[in-house]
């Protein structure tokens, strides 16, 4: 040229003009992608994620109150493993716990195995344990109406459909729970077909990404080709399609109750000649105030047999006179001091192979016999020798019981 002017040289003067062309395309991109739709619920700066405060579900207005107790659970997958991917089992158990502390009733929820955590002391180590089995854990993926704008978008932009919501997300999840009280095991409750789904519209950013994936969209490979991501979407639906049956469970885990229970012990101790059987049947409790018990009844069963039964006159509960073989007009206590107690008349005379004795303890005798020394059971046999057969002995055990709605709650 004549004034000595390079187009080439000048070019390569100026390197910072190629990547403000790139960003400025890029950007370009993003607002073509970003016009087409933004969907259901905010975004990030970018628009390739939504944002952190939509992921979570809405806080309930006001959060079931729990018993001291069940604010801390073990959570844990049930065994044999469900059918299930193992990297889908695990998705599902951290979304459950978030769940679950989404809720506002837990403060802790321990995804391991039953037991103490280490470092924890017995007393702290959580009472209750929570049994999953996932039934069923479906994600749908299905062309929305922003399908047609994602195709022409594609056509004259390539990457720029990637921000095109153009694929509605379905999650259905199905499960039971189990409710064990950690220290024994013991089954409290079990929900069954617990149902939770949520749907939104999602883009290739969302439902998919990934570095090779974003790789071929960039290379114009179409965006609505790749499958959706299982683990993605159900981090991002798990916390609207959980929050039902998780608002379920608490409401169940609500009625939970700590209760003492009298626990009747018998032994018994047979003289040569003659067999002893002491039984009992369990007692009764509800929840009072404080978790505490109000017992009913328990009764406690003496059976006698062997050679030695004719020679049997007497036998008491206590200072109780259960049998007399021949009544008398005023029969005495074992101890020769108290009478027999005149509720309870002494039994008939007693059949060839057995003796089958019956004493029932009622409610405020159970409450007095706690951390009492143990009641004996004595025979009296033919000549006036007096024999110690047995005892029974009642203990507090402590319990946790599922009550019936709408009952009290426990201060612990």
């Amino acid at each position: 040229m004549r004034d000595g002017s390079n187009p080439r040289r000048d070019s390569a003067a100026s390197p910072g003009r190629r990547p403000r062309a790139l960003a400025a395309a890029a950007a370009l991109v993003a607002a073509l992608g970003g016009s087409a739709g933004c969907g259901t619920h905010p975004h990030n700066f970018t628009r390739t994620a939504i944002a952190r405060e939509a992921l979570a579900a809405p806080a309930p207005r006001a959060p079931t109150v729990l018993p001291r107790f069940a604010r801390t659970l073990v959570l844990r997958l049930a065994e044999p493993a469900p059918p299930l991917g193992e990297a889908l089992q695990r998705r599902f158990a951290a979304e459950l716990r978030r769940a679950l502390l989404a809720t506002g009733a837990f403060e802790r929820v321990v995804a391991s195995e039953p037991g103490a955590s280490a470092g924890e002391t017995p007393a702290a180590a959580p009472a209750l344990a929570l049994e999953v089995t996932p039934r069923r854990v479906e994600i749908a993926t299905a062309p929305n109406d922003e399908q047609l704008w994602a195709v022409i978008l594609y056509l004259f932009g390539g990457p720029a459909a990637n921000w095109v919501h153009d694929a509605q997300c379905r999650l259905v999840c199905e499960f039971d729970v189990v409710v064990r009280e950690q220290r024994t095991r013991r089954v409290l409750a079990r929900l069954r077909g617990l149902r939770g789904e949520a749907r939104d519209d999602l883009s290739f950013w969302e439902r998919r990404n990934g570095l090779w994936p974003t790789l071929a969209t960039l290379l114009f490979v179409p965006a609505m080709v790749f499958a959706a991501d299982e683990e993605r979407v159900l981090a991002l639906l798990g916390p609207r399609a959980l929050q039902a049956p998780t608002a379920e469970l608490a409401r169940t885990l609500a009625r939970l109750r700590r209760v003492e229970l009298p626990r009747v012990q018998a032994r018994s101790f047979p003289p040569p000649g003659l067999t002893v059987e002491l039984s009992h049947l369990a007692a009764a409790g509800v929840p009072g105030p404080a978790g505490a018990a109000a017992p009913t009844a328990s009764a406690v069963i003496v059976r006698l047999g062997g050679e030695r039964l004719g020679e049997v006159e007497r036998v008491w509960f206590g200072p109780a006179l259960l049998y007399e073989r021949a009544p008398c007009p005023a029969p005495l206590a074992a101890d020769g001091a108290r009478p027999a107690s005149a509720g309870q008349p002494p039994a008939a005379a007693p059949a060839a192979s057995a003796l089958v004795l019956r004493h029932v303890l009622a409610g405020p005798e159970l409450l007095a016999l706690r951390g009492a020394p143990p009641v004996p059971v004595r025979v009296q046999l033919a000549g006036g020798r007096l024999l110690a057969v047995g005892e029974v002995s009642v203990t507090v055990e402590r319990r946790i019981v599922l009550a019936a709605p709408g009952a009290p709650l426990a201060g612990e």
